[in-house]
């Protein structure tokens, strides 16, 4: 493994946000939370537009699949608008659960 060097100098490759906001379950008893999506989704648009990250170096990954979906839809809309991205584009941010990036 190569060590990568952060995207944005003196933040670490990896961020781990801790956000405060009300859980809900879903039907097929996943987890989702409004407000963790809102702050990552103004975290991505940050990198993007400030950092001058690419989108196809962006990663989200959460442990639910109801929150991949409040993100994924935070991706191609917010996101995409905020900062100008065509939907392709937007589609190279990843976001998935712990599983998909680990296989």
């Amino acid at each position: 493994v190569v060590d990568r060097p952060p995207a944005i100098p003196g933040l670490p490759p990896t961020v781990w946000v801790d956000v405060d906001g009300t859980e809900k379950i879903s039907g097929t008893g996943s987890f989702s939370n409004q407000n963790e999506a809102e702050v990552i989704t103004q975290a991505v648009i940050s990198l993007v537009s400030r950092g001058g990250i690419n989108a196809e170096d962006i990663g989200v990954i959460s442990l639910y699949r109801s929150q991949v979906y409040l993100l994924t839809n935070a991706v191609e809309n917010t996101v995409r608008e905020a900062v100008g991205m065509s939907k392709k584009q937007a589609a190279q941010i990843k976001v998935s659960t712990v599983d998909a990036f680990q296989g």
